[in-house]
């Protein structure tokens, strides 16, 4: 019987505990957070408060603009380089005697009592493309030393016995260009008072060689299209000369005004060197050529324009964690907007890549997709590349927009 009462206190002593442990947990379920107990139940449970930041939060997403960007233009060139040949062409100069003054007569005397002087002006454009100048007249009749002044400079003082005298040179370096002018004047009769110096001049002329430079121009164009010169990275000239005589001059070359080569070329070989890029310009260029004197042939010409391996720009834009979350849980998309130039249905296509994830589109019309399954948390990017040739970008929009049940 004792035995028998030791078994029923021991089955209510277990009880009891069993008892207490059911009790301890019911209250540690109770003093768990909600979604804690809801969760060790395996029970539904619904945040007033969580619904609530979701929602607001979705709100403020929605239509929120994380990149704009204006991308303009893109190109994808097939060619590494491009040379712009200019044909072969001369610098000649052509030379030519000729009379460059005429008077008819003049008339010089003096006596001791009256002096009658003679002045004329001749006109001189370029002096440096004129050489031999000649001063010749005949006399009519001559009496005392007859001095002949050019720029008041005394150019010959004696008598001329000969009706045609020899002709006079004119040294150059008395020679300004502009007006020139030259004086005659006859001396005295002295003592013999009664007597009048005087001479008759018939046919007076200047005559010299004058050169005609306008064959030592000469100037030429070429073209660099917007992707050629967008992506310039150097650029090299290269010619050959040919001399026809001797007596050359400096060959002055000059590209958009800036000059890029003044020197004696080097006859019979090629001449190589390096051209600064930023005399360059978008579309037409302009190249002059000039000598001073003699004959060049200029041959095989030629710009070489080295291209820079186009690279297309990238873009970044960044998503919190809390973005990502109602992304995953589709509540907001994100979208892509590339609004392309317009081209009369000329057709190509542009490759885009975010993340490395690419997708290729036509650019006949306005791109607007979704791409919230290609985002990820954190950084992003995205970059556009021509397919081929050059495309137009008016702009590129990434935002938020909230999805419908």
């Amino acid at each position: 019987m004792f035995e028998m009462k030791r078994k029923g206190q021991g089955s209510a002593g277990a009880s009891i505990l069993v008892i207490v442990i059911a009790v301890s947990i019911i209250f540690y379920i109770l003093f768990l957070p909600p979604d804690e107990r809801a969760r060790l139940l395996d029970e539904d449970y619904s945040d007033g408060d969580s619904s609530s930041s979701n929602y607001d939060l979705i709100n403020d997403l929605d239509g929120k603009i994380i990149l704009n960007e204006d991308v303009g233009r893109l190109d994808i060139l097939k060619e590494d380089y491009f040379t712009h040949d200019i044909s072969s062409f001369s610098l000649m100069s052509s030379t030519e005697s000729g009379m460059i003054y005429e008077l008819n007569s003049a008339l010089v005397s003096r006596s001791v009592f009256s002096k009658k002087d003679f002045t004329f002006e001749f006109d001189v454009f370029n002096k440096d493309l004129m050489e031999n100048f000649l001063f010749s007249f005949e006399k009519e009749e001559g009496s005392g030393i007859l001095t002949i002044y050019l720029n008041e400079k005394v150019l010959a003082e004696k008598y001329f016995d000969k009706t045609n005298p020899d002709p006079i040179k004119l040294p150059k370096d008395m020679i300004v260009n502009g007006k020139n002018t030259v004086r005659f004047e006859v001396s005295s009769p002295g003592i013999l008072f009664f007597l009048t110096n005087k001479y008759v001049l018939e046919k007076i002329r200047i005559f010299a060689d004058t050169t005609d430079a306008s064959g030592l121009n000469s100037r030429h164009t070429f073209i660099l299209e917007d992707s050629e010169y967008e992506n310039l990275e150097s650029a090299t000239v290269t010619f050959f000369t040919e001399c026809v005589n001797e007596k050359i001059g400096i060959l002055n070359i000059k590209l958009n005004g800036y000059q890029i080569y003044n020197s004696v070329a080097d006859c019979g070989n090629y001449v190589k060197f390096d051209l600064n890029k930023a005399y360059l310009e978008n579309n037409e260029n302009i190249l002059e050529f000039y000598s001073d004197k003699g004959s060049y042939i200029i041959d095989q010409f030629k710009i070489r324009t080295d291209l820079k391996e186009p690279i297309f720009p990238v873009y970044y834009f960044e998503i919190d964690s809390d973005e990502m979350e109602v992304i995953e849980e589709e509540d907001v998309g994100l979208n892509l907007t590339i609004d392309f130039v317009e081209k009369d249905d000329d057709y190509n296509q542009v490759e885009i890549s975010i993340n490395n994830r690419k997708i290729s589109v036509d650019t006949l019309r306005t791109y607007n997709e979704g791409i919230e399954n290609f985002v990820e948390e954190d950084n992003n990017f995205i970059r556009i590349s021509p397919v081929q040739g050059t495309i137009d970008i008016v702009n590129m929009k990434i935002f938020f927009y909230e999805i419908d049940d």
